[in-house]
């Protein structure tokens, strides 16, 4: 392949990974805070929280906690309409959520 067809190789390579990419993300913080022998992690952004025996426990039970939430608002027909009650706009079909976990110290 001469460097002309390996640059526009590339060039299709880097418009398809760009493809990729421009779905619209919403992210929601997760905190992780010790509390006396537990651990509690919420999302900041919606009423949900859990406790658990460890860091790593309590971040996987608040993301079932979160992925049933999110199941029953798309069931109720209400999960953009939710979403954008707490500040995010242009909602789709396509959007990805996110959740980021962020451990706090002691």
């Amino acid at each position: 392949m001469d460097s002309k067809g390996t640059l526009a190789a590339k060039n299709s390579l880097y418009m398809s990974m760009m493809s990729i990419n421009t779905r619209p993300v919403v992210e929601f913080r997760v905190r992780v805070c010790k509390e006396g022998d537990y651990y509690w992690a919420s999302v900041e952004e919606l009423p949900l929280e859990v406790w658990g025996g460890t860091a790593e426990e309590a971040g996987e039970i608040l993301v079932e906690s979160f992925r049933d939430w999110a199941y029953e608002r798309v069931s109720a027909g209400n999960l953009e309409e939710t979403l954008m009650s707490v500040g995010y706009s242009d909602i789709g079909d396509d959007t990805e959520i996110h959740l980021v976990i962020t451990l706090e110290d002691d």
